[in-house]
């Protein structure tokens, strides 16, 4: 799944549950994802984190799911090192 907006600035909590797709490219605007956002999502396989993200702030149940998880090095550690 593509968004082509590049206003969008938060997925909010269970946005995905329970929905077939089979990956999603994070728009750079978005600033947070909310809890249990691909709960659920069978087929999802890659998570993708461009580089310019504006990502400030991400569940860690997304670290459960079995996926490839895309993200730049950069943001690793801003994201999850004081989780």
């Amino acid at each position: 799944m593509v968004f082509e907006c590049q206003k969008l600035q938060e997925i909010g909590s269970d946005a995905f549950n329970y929905t077939r797709i089979r990956s999603f490219s994070i728009p750079s605007s978005v600033r947070m994802i909310g809890k249990n956002v691909f709960e659920h999502c069978m087929n999802l396989s890659i998570i993708e984190i461009c580089d310019d993200s504006q990502l400030e702030s991400i569940d860690d149940s997304i670290l459960s799911l079995e996926l490839i998880l895309m993200i730049p090095e950069k943001f690793f550690h801003r994201l999850f090192d004081n989780k």
